[in-house]
């Protein structure tokens, strides 16, 4: 994506989130995910979040020893995340950028998140991410991202083009003019995965209710090694 994304109708819809919810505590998801390949990392490695917004995963990456490295697409996002790196001895890189910026090195991370950003894309964006993310991950390298199922109140709330892929209009609150793609069932992600260079190690699904159990948000979770 080029510099310019920050004036595109969805570069303002994640500005304004990100302006709006700056989370300063990681996913349980990530955690949990950390807490179990950690040790099947080697010692010394790099680890790299993919859209890391606030930053709350780039310092739990160093609280498990891990060298933390992000991308991200808004001005706003590198500087929170340079206040969270800066002077810290297991600070990485942060790059303003797409997964095929050339400061980001093959096979240079044994551990990748993509933690609400990957279902952004539309679906063969999605699957040039992952063959992207297989390149840039070690042998038996890890990774973990989430994507939005049918089932998240806003689904269909705008237009869809491409397939899956929504441009979400007003109705959808917060999220208007974001893009987001939505994945129907489990097969539809072992589908997308296939081929990439990827190994589906785990896939769960999450589902939550908000404002007086109003509003649904559900995702698909996979946790993939490369092959």
């Amino acid at each position: 994506m080029n510099s310019d994304y920050e004036q595109t109708t969805d570069g303002q819809a994640w500005l304004r989130a990100l302006k709006t919810n700056q989370l300063r505590y990681p996913s349980e998801f990530v955690v949990r995910w950390l807490s179990r390949v950690r040790r099947e990392l080697p010692k010394e490695c790099n680890a790299l979040d993919m859209g890391f917004g606030a930053g709350q995963h780039l310092k739990l990456f160093m609280e498990f020893g891990l060298r933390a490295w992000g991308t991200e697409l808004l001005n706003d996002a590198i500087n929170m995340g340079e206040q969270v790196l800066h002077g810290q001895p297991l600070a990485g890189k942060l790059i303003k950028g797409d997964l095929d910026h050339p400061d980001l090195p093959a096979q240079g991370f044994g551990a990748f998140l993509s933690w609400g950003s990957l279902f952004l894309k539309p679906v063969d964006g999605i699957r040039e991410s992952l063959q992207r993310i297989a390149t840039l991950l070690q042998p038996h390298g890890r990774a973990l991202f989430n994507l939005r199922t049918h089932d998240n109140w806003f689904y269909g709330l705008g237009v869809e083009n491409p397939p899956k892929h929504w441009v979400l209009d007003k109705r959808a609150g917060p999220y208007s003019g974001g893009r987001y793609t939505f994945f129907l069932n489990e097969d539809e992600v072992r589908d997308l995965i296939s081929g990439t260079g990827l190994e589906i190690e785990n896939i769960e699904r999450t589902d939550w209710w908000q404002n007086q159990l109003s509003e649904r948000h559900s995702w698909w979770v996979v946790q993939a090694v490369r092959q």
